[in-house]
């Protein structure tokens, strides 16, 4: 069997192939940097989309990394290298997913109606009964903050989470929706369907680093650091 072909990666000195397969590589890295970390670099066959490699890695904290061939590895630190393996032979958890080049992975399998329809049935009969029941304790005192008193209640929410929508344009300085807070992208850079973003919340200037698969009209948050 032949040798992988030695990968090239900014900052990076490439050690050993340690192993290889369907999946593809797995490198022994060292950081210039300095870093002490164990570190391995991936680098995906022609015929396993790094993304799928990328959701089967979740558990150990996954970075994906662009070579300087134009391709994108993964890179893993801090683990040991079992782990790795371990985890790229189990079954991917996103068996209802499927891969689009394009947008990441998109929901294929049929949604189940029956769990639904019993929260919205207990829904609907928690407000009946509200409605209902006599509120005989309905006239409450006002709450009032006496003048040169402020409020505890923070002006700002929690910050980005995953699985969370960000709505408008992915567009570096453009302004997006998350949950209730406004968010101006500082920075954004894209990897096939999949866009690593640093965030700045509006209310306090505070910045945040996601990543979030992208879709025809949104985004949705895969990790924050």
């Amino acid at each position: 069997m032949l040798k992988p072909k030695q990968p090239a990666l900014r900052h990076f000195a490439v050690l050993d192939c340690l192993k290889s397969g369907r999946f593809g590589s797995v490198w022994s890295v060292h950081d210039r940097r300095g870093s002490p970390k164990t570190q391995y670099l991936l680098v995906p066959s022609r015929i396993k989309p790094w993304p799928v490699l990328l959701s089967l890695l979740e558990d150990l904290q996954p970075i994906p990394v662009k070579l300087r061939n134009g391709r994108v590895g993964v890179l893993i630190s801090g683990v040991e290298l079992g782990q790795v393996l371990s985890s790229l032979r189990k079954r991917s958890k996103s068996s209802d997913l499927s891969l689009d080049a394009l947008n990441g992975f998109v929901q294929t399998s049929k949604v189940k109606t029956f769990p639904r329809a019993i929260v919205l049935g207990f829904c609907i009969l928690v407000a009946v009964s509200v409605v209902l029941i006599p509120q005989h304790n309905s006239r409450q005192a006002a709450v009032s903050f006496p003048r040169g008193v402020k409020s505890t209640v923070e002006p700002c929410t929690t910050g980005p989470q995953v699985n969370q929508r960000l709505e408008g344009s992915s567009k570096r300085f453009s302004s997006v929706q998350l949950g209730e807070e406004q968010y101006t992208i500082a920075n954004v850079s894209k990897l096939g369907g999949l866009a690593q973003l640093k965030l700045k919340r509006r209310c306090d200037s505070k910045f945040f680093r996601v990543d979030a698969w992208i879709s025809p009209n949104q985004l949705t948050i895969s990790k924050v650091y």
